[in-house]
């Protein structure tokens, strides 16, 4: 069993989502909008509810947020955020993934959160991209989807993003010199790849809102470009401004991984 307790955000997916149904014997906790929570309960048993706000709930956002309250007021060190829509876990040894339990997937991010001081993130690579990585894990890098979050940081999500909003909370534990892991020995995959599952947050998906998320976002990571070398006109890709930058800001600080 694992030690951290498991949350799920989703929204009109009662009987759709597919993660639930892919912990074996865990027990997770939906976090819902309060009208679909018995639509919910009825179609995952097994499961418990956390009940949300419709009308504060607009964006995926206010229910990561709600999941790391709740997590807060347990008295837990860590908890687990998944997406909906998880269709495998996966083990990757010498360039092959082969299917695994998901509580073996899991238990393996928990210890490398107990392992070392100030993890701030656990979070797991796709399985497409996973089976190629050198590592059975790297430091300072963005995991999604599938991620373990310390409790303890007092680093919240940003209230105003709709989108982008893990990948903001991400650059915040960076800021804060937080340790974050992405795992490679582990891998996940999801039907949000191809777009065939229905409900989620489809409301917030508007162009207007990506556009202000992702210049939130984008501001956010150009507080790292200090710290990069660059030659006057250079252009340079996003990979590149994500975790040259970053890691040349940690190096600054004595903060970077080997």
């Amino acid at each position: 069993m694992l030690k951290y307790p498991v949350y799920i955000p989703s929204k009109g997916r009662a009987g759709l989502a597919t993660t639930p149904n892919l912990l074996g014997g865990l027990q997770p906790i939906l976090a819902v909008e309060a009208p679909e929570a018995d639509a919910y309960k009825g179609a995952f048993p097994h499961a418990d509810i956390l009940a949300l706000d419709p009308v504060r709930d607009r964006g995926v956002q206010r229910a990561r947020q709600a999941c790391l309250e709740h997590a807060r007021r347990l008295g837990v060190k860590a908890h687990w955020q998944l997406d909906d829509d998880l269709t495998r876990f996966c083990r990757v040894e010498n360039r092959r993934a082969r299917d695994c339990f998901a509580v073996d997937a899991l238990a393996y991010g928990e210890g490398i959160m107990d392992a070392y001081a100030r993890v701030g993130m656990v979070g797991y690579n796709t399985r497409e991209y996973a089976w190629g990585a050198r590592k059975a894990w790297d430091w300072n890098r963005f995991g999604a989807r599938c991620v373990l979050i310390n409790t303890t940081t007092g680093i919240d999500y940003d209230p105003g993003l709709f989108l982008a909003e893990d990948l903001v909370f991400w650059l915040a534990h960076v800021e804060a010199f937080w340790r974050t892991v992405k795992v490679n020995a582990y891998g996940i995959t999801t039907q949000a790849v191809s777009g065939e599952l229905e409900g989620g947050c489809s409301d917030v998906y508007s162009t207007e809102n990506a556009n202000r998320c992702g210049k939130a976002a984008a501001a956010r990571m150009s507080r790292f470009l200090e710290f990069l070398p660059l030659k006057p006109g250079q252009v340079i890709g996003w990979s590149r401004i994500r975790y040259d930058a970053i890691d040349a800001h940690l190096a600054k600080f004595g903060q970077k991984e080997e």
